[in-house]
């Protein structure tokens, strides 16, 4: 039993000193960073500007970034197509496209994450000369450099604790914090086999989720927490079994418009129009609608003075989905619904049906209050003739005919809507039962019998 104990002991102990070292290692590790750079133009193409480019990029990225960045620059034509480097050996790949015009000079850069296998929308400058380009890339890179962090969950359930990679590493004076108050992280799932090789399709975005520093958080908080944003109270589940990482990268695209597009669960072809989205600011908590999705289940959604807010999808009166929006992030939102237009139609159908019945119930309660008052009057042959009227309104037989009738016509393949389906029939059919009783047509008639 010690001697158990005293292993199992060594083993945990074990565990959290592994767990430990690699949080420490995580925290002290460098992006390894590819800078692959297409020229295109006849001056930029020459040697002389290769070198005027190279040393001030490699000088600024030394003193103003540090050891958190290891570089290797490439230029990149079309006799190097394919860039003979694998990626294997970098973190992130930056491609920067430096094109020479009648006007001046175009660039394009974006970065491309390996750890994540994610490619961030390309942002585009535009200068006047030649010797505007080293300092002009170099603040593209930054601009387009998304730190990445484990995360933890933390007690309370709505935030998390952030291990930015690099965070252990000696940093230069006046480079900033890497995460702004207020930046944006879209979360992922990363889960790998035993032997720490990536799974099949291992990479899994958290749906419809966004973790966001809050704007007022200190500097030096160790470590920085994020709010967390999503359509679920508990995105991230309490427990995760296996070989699978938390991470997050900071949205670094300029401010966007989004496109929402909503389509049938398992059929992404089927799309959804008619649907109301109204936005939330997160700040005040006010519900303002948007418009409804078009034809193809679009709408497009602009920035407003926040850089995320919640949007609430409607069918009806149903409140159907609910999701961030990050106008930093992905430029479209697909949220796959249950297809809730048979149960809008049956609704409509039960409108109608529900209707009839008050009007039904009305016009049954005046016949009863006209009988009794004949019978208090004693007038019991116009009391016969109300009650004989009474007994040819409808009945419920007859409405429980048409129920039935709507029903079968009425139905959905998803079991979710089918429920709610049946659900709305039923309470129309407890209606009946307590509306549409002959009881009181046969205690009147045996009041009348008796006289």
């Amino acid at each position: 039993m010690i001697r158990f104990a005293l292993r199992t002991a060594l083993i945990l102990g074990g565990c959290v000193l592994g767990a430990a070292a690699q949080d420490a290692a995580w925290e002290l590790e460098p992006y390894r960073v590819r800078i692959a750079i297409t020229l295109n133009g006849s001056e930029v193409e020459a040697p002389a500007f290769r070198q005027e480019l190279e040393r001030p990029l490699a000088t600024a990225i030394r003193s103003r970034i540090g050891p958190l960045w290891r570089p290797t620059l490439q230029f990149v034509t079309n006799d190097t197509e394919g860039v003979a480097l694998p990626a294997e050996k970098f973190d992130k790949t930056f491609a920067v496209g430096i094109q020479q015009t009648a006007t001046g000079i175009q660039i394009v850069g974006s970065e491309h994450d390996h750890y994540l296998d994610r490619t961030s929308e390309p942002q585009r400058v535009a200068v006047a000369n030649l010797a505007e380009v080293p300092e002009t890339v170099f603040q593209l890179l930054l601009r387009s450099f998304a730190p990445l962090a484990r995360f933890r969950v933390n007690d309370d359930a709505v935030t998390v604790a952030l291990e930015l990679k690099g965070a252990g590493l000696p940093t230069r004076a006046g480079t900033g914090k890497p995460l702004p108050p207020g930046a944006l992280l879209e979360p992922y799932f990363r889960r790998t086999d035993y032997s720490g090789a990536l799974a099949p399709n291992g990479i899994i975005p958290a749906p419809w989720t966004v973790l966001q520093l809050p704007p007022d958080q200190a500097p030096d908080s160790s470590p920085p927490k994020a709010d967390i944003i999503s359509h679920s109270a508990r995105p991230f589940g309490v427990r995760r079994i296996g070989r699978i990482e938390q991470l997050a990268i900071l949205l670094t695209n300029p401010p966007a418009p989004v496109t929402l597009r909503l389509h049938v669960d398992q059929a992404p072809d089927e799309r959804l129009p008619g649907y109301e989205v109204f936005r939330q600011r997160l700040a005040d908590k006010v519900l303002v609608p948007l418009g409804k999705t078009d034809r193809r289940g679009e709408l497009i959604v602009t920035p407003a003075d926040a850089p995320v807010d919640l949007l609430y999808v409607r069918l009806g009166s149903q409140l159907v989905a609910r999701a961030p929006v990050a106008f930093t992030g992905k430029r479209l939102i697909v949220i796959p619904l249950p297809d809730e237009r048979p149960r809008l139609a049956a609704d409509a159908a039960l409108g109608a049906l529900r209707a009839e019945l008050v009007d039904l119930v009305a016009r049954r309660n005046i016949l009863v209050a006209r009988i009794e008052a004949r019978l208090e009057a004693s007038d019991n042959d116009r009391a016969r003739e109300l009650l004989a009227e009474l007994d040819r309104l409808p009945a419920r037989a007859l409405f429980e005919q048409q129920l039935y009738q709507a029903e079968q016509l009425h139905r959905s393949s998803d079991p979710r809507v089918q429920r709610r389906i049946e659900s709305s029939f039923a309470a129309v059919r407890k209606l009946l039962a307590q509306f549409l009783s002959n009881e009181k047509s046969i205690e009147l008639g045996g009041r009348l019998s008796g006289l």
